[in-house]
């Protein structure tokens, strides 16, 4: 039934962008190649909750919202506040 309105059709031919899931913690997990850049949890992160652990990091293909040097949540200031899981549209934040 899909296949009627041609949503399994791939008009765009390229590469996808893989980044390494941070199961590091057991309270908030990322899994960054879902991340469309909406930067909600970015702005729950650092204008809510003035934590400050994620921000809009790379360009291009490579650009994802992640930590200091994409470093684990664990080896960050994170506080597991659950803001920025709270906002996230695509699940690429999850508790």
């Amino acid at each position: 039934m899909c296949e009627d309105f041609g949503i399994n059709i791939v008009k765009y031919v390229g590469k996808r962008a893989q980044f390494k899931k941070d199961y590091a913690q057991e309270t908030i997990l990322r899994e960054p190649d879902k991340c469309i850049m909406c930067r909600r949890c970015e702005a729950a992160c650092n204008n809510v909750q003035t934590v400050g652990v994620l921000s809009g990091t790379e360009r291009g293909f490579k650009s994802v919202v992640s930590t200091f040097n994409h470093k684990p949540l664990v080896d960050t200031q994170c506080t597991y506040c659950g803001r920025c899981v709270s906002v996230c549209p695509t699940g690429a934040l999850t508790s």
